[in-house]
């Protein structure tokens, strides 16, 4: 059984995808169904097992096997009517699998007991049980109730990864700007073409990948690479479709449209996936193949062997019970059950945690890895850059530095901006309006704040707007920055007065899990 993405709903809740499952509605009535009835079916035929006086004190009605019957007879035939169809069809088609020992074992339970509820006296005496002949409803319900269990998990792990990949079909826009001539016209992406021209707007997704041909910008490729801190670009450089324009308007030229963007390789990859099988499946699919004639021989030879050898009478009533005991119990669950559940069960979890697994084969294989190579950012770190420390020139207070810096970063949507904002909204830093605001996509930005002239930025920039440099800031500037940490310079009417510190800190899980693959000799 499958639950494949056919074409994935954007923006859809999944709780209501869930419900718009239909498989997966179908197995779950069925499973309450089975529930429900074979509950009180596995207490009427274990009572007498636990309590002795279970039937005295139950009574001849609860304990007859007609009730049981009747309790058993829809779980069989209406709630697990969709896996006895499939083993009928693999007898069809000649394909064994775990669906044909299924039908088998629970048809042959079934109808051996209602044999012996409608017609008890073909049941030898010596069979009888308290004297009643032997039955085995609760054997198929619980059967068909523990496979319709599966079946919910299989499917809800699947949906899971197909709501990974509804996220990923999210990432891309619905609309590109194609520009023609002197005009710019609104066009789904479906219907872009190779080498349109088409232009991008602050805090919009990139519609497809390209080349940028005017402008510059920073974009947010975490998509890709899982980096928080945005990535510069300016004319001649790659974009990808997906990636998140943070300021800055430019024009690109469509170079891939469709199903050969980055963004629908990486869908297609994961859809791919979901469908793989690993290495184990295969086995156990060759080991169904096989067992299922193994066991209608065993069935066969056991009736022959009973038939002709009984030292009990009458000996085919002894050839038909032993011959279907053999296919009950036959029913190989942790076999047909326990290897697809488990590929499909992680992959969901993968996916429920972020992780998008590109083969099946590499689960299995996960047992083996002795060494484990972690992207930092935004694995071990929160993906989310903080100021850590604010050092300042002499006779520059803190407080001021950052609510000029901060006054004039609230008009950048720049992470590293929107992280001292946060820093002086924190500390409840009142923020002093700023005017003539001026961006500079990659180095920094200037304005009028207080009646000063404030600028924040990088170094390069900083030394081409001829800001005078503070030695001793600088000084560790250059230690800061060479332990990876970002650094944003401050300036006051050309005058370097302070730096922000920024550092993407590690999560409070990342200690704990790098000792535990520690613990299993996993190198990191």
């Amino acid at each position: 059984m499958a639950l494949e993405l056919a074409d994935p709903a954007g923006g859809a809740d999944a709780t209501d995808s869930l419900q718009k499952a239909p498989e997966l509605v179908s197995m779950t009535w069925r499973f309450y169904l089975a529930a429900a009835l074979t509950v009180p079916l596995m207490i009427i035929s274990m009572g007498p097992m636990f309590w002795h006086e279970f039937e005295a004190r139950a009574g001849a009605v609860l304990t007859s096997n007609w009730l049981q019957w009747l309790l058993c007879t829809p779980v069989v035939l209406i709630a697990g009517w969709p896996l006895l169809a499939r083993g009928i069809r693999s007898f069809r088609t000649l394909y064994f699998n775990m669906f044909t020992l299924i039908g088998v074992g629970t048809l042959a339970a079934y109808l051996f007991s209602s044999a012996a509820t409608f017609w008890p006296r073909l049941i030898p005496a010596d069979f009888l049980v308290h004297g009643k002949p032997p039955v085995y409803f609760e054997a198929a319900a619980m059967i068909i109730t523990l496979v319709l269990l599966g079946q919910i998990l299989e499917l809800r792990a699947r949906h899971q990864t197909g709501s990974a990949l509804r996220a990923l079909f999210d990432l891309s826009p619905a609309m590109g700007h194609v520009v023609v001539q002197s005009q710019v016209l609104d066009v789904p992406v479906a219907n872009l073409m190779k080498g349109e021209h088409l232009r991008v707007l602050p805090g919009e997704k990139v519609p497809v990948d390209g080349t940028i041909v005017a402008g510059q910008s920073h974009l947010d490729e975490s998509l890709l690479t899982g980096e928080s801190f945005p990535v510069a670009k300016q004319i001649g450089d790659v974009v990808i479709g997906g990636t998140i324009n943070h300021a800055g308007t430019f024009e690109m030229r469509a170079d891939k449209i469709g199903h050969d963007t980055l963004l629908n390789q990486i869908i297609h990859q994961v859809s791919k996936a979901q469908r793989s099988r690993a290495p184990i499946q295969s086995l156990a699919d060759r080991v169904a193949r096989w067992f299922v004639p193994a066991v209608m021989l065993a069935s066969a030879l056991t009736f022959l062997l009973w038939a002709r050898y009984s030292p009990y009478e009458p000996r085919l009533t002894y050839a038909l019970v032993n011959a279907i005991a053999v296919l009950i119990i036959a029913c190989p669950c942790a076999l047909g059950l326990a290897t697809p559940m488990s590929v499909v069960v992680a992959m969901g979890r993968g996916a429920q945690q972020g992780i998008l697994i590109r083969d099946a084969a590499a689960i299995q294989q996960l047992e083996t890895i002795d060494t484990v190579v972690v992207d930092k950012t935004g694995t071990l770190t929160e993906g989310q850059p903080r100021v850590t420390e604010i050092l300042t020139a002499d006779g520059v207070s803190t407080d001021v530095a950052l609510a000029l810096a901060a006054g004039v970063e609230s008009h950048s949507e720049h992470p590293l901006a929107q992280s001292i904002v946060r820093r002086a909204n924190d500390g409840q830093v009142s923020l002093p309006a700023a005017t003539d605001v001026q961006v500079e996509v990659a180095r920094g930005i200037v304005a009028r704040c207080d009646g000063k002239l404030v600028a924040l930025g990088n170094l390069p920039w900083f030394q081409q707007q001829r800001v005078q440099l503070d030695d001793n800031l600088e000084q560790t500037a250059a230690e800061r920055e060479r332990v990876g940490d970002a650094v944003v310079r401050l300036a006051i009417d050309q005058r370097e007065v302070a730096l922000f510190v920024l550092r993407d800190p590690l999560r409070e899980t990342s200690r704990t899990a790098l000792d535990q693959l520690r613990a299993q000799h996993v190198e990191v």
